[in-house]
């Protein structure tokens, strides 16, 4: 499924399941902040995530800069999937994070032959931790430790010259905080901030997030995420690789 058309049926998604939901009256608060007892729950949310690529590639003292909007990634995508997941018992979780993309184009510049790149990326984050209550009622705090992976596999193809391909696969140590303030009964301003390093330089995400409940049961998401990574040359230190993927994000999923 194209990225536009995650995007269009995540929307249709949320408002067509809208009546069937049976919104919440002013007597039925979602359990959303609740962090005592409850023994095992379960969220999962599929989501679009939109994001452009900016970034810069030094290689033997020579700087290129990467910068690519989401349209221009949409006309390479063949097939994308994300989605989150929290499982928790009673304050501790565990949290993960999937994003698939396979990408495709025959646009390449100044080719020594007619060609084609085609590459898959698989970015996860698995973590767990504790949720700790905050100062004032409706606010908590989730502190997780854990690993953030990226898997490339990059396929380079000239008609008359052969197939290049390269395989690329990373994995980072982080800490993750996810701090959660209850606004109203429905309202919940959710983000999620994260950073480490080991495979790469570094890398951090920031997932700035707005969470509406519509009962205790069905969720709606919006907001933004930007992943960056740094990397340096395996083989010449002075090679080095930054690159940011950032855009909007909205996903609709249910906690059970």
């Amino acid at each position: 499924m194209r990225v536009k058309h995650r995007f269009v049926a995540a929307l249709l998604m949320a408002v067509a399941g809208l009546p069937s939901i049976a919104w919440a009256d002013s007597g039925d608060a979602p359990a959303v902040i609740a962090t005592e007892g409850g023994g095992w729950s379960f969220e999962l949310v599929p989501y679009a995530w939109l994001p452009g690529l900016r970034g810069d590639l030094t290689v033997r003292n020579r700087n290129v800069g990467i910068d690519q909007s989401f349209s221009d990634i949409f006309k390479t995508v063949k097939f994308a999937a994300d989605g989150l997941g929290i499982a928790r018992y009673n304050d501790w979780l565990i949290y993960t994070q999937v994003d698939y993309f396979d990408l495709s184009t025959s646009q390449l510049n100044n080719p020594p032959a007619r060609g084609s790149f085609d590459t898959k990326e698989t970015f996860y984050t698995v973590a767990a931790g504790k949720r700790w209550n905050g100062w004032t009622s409706g606010l908590t705090f989730d502190v997780l430790i854990g690993a953030q992976g990226l898997n490339i596999d990059n396929t380079l193809t000239f008609y008359r010259l052969g197939t290049f391909q390269r395989t690329r696969d990373n994995v980072d140590v982080i800490v993750m905080l996810r701090p959660s303030m209850q606004l109203s009964q429905h309202w919940v301003i959710n983000p999620t901030f994260s950073g480490g390093g080991g495979g790469s330089n570094s890398t951090y995400q920031l997932q700035p997030q707005v969470q509406y409940q519509f009962n205790s049961t069905w969720e709606l998401r919006f907001g933004y995420r930007k992943m960056w990574y740094g990397f340096s040359g395996q083989r010449n230190p002075n090679d080095n690789l930054n690159m940011s993927l950032a855009g909007p994000l909205i996903g609709f999923g249910a906690t059970f």
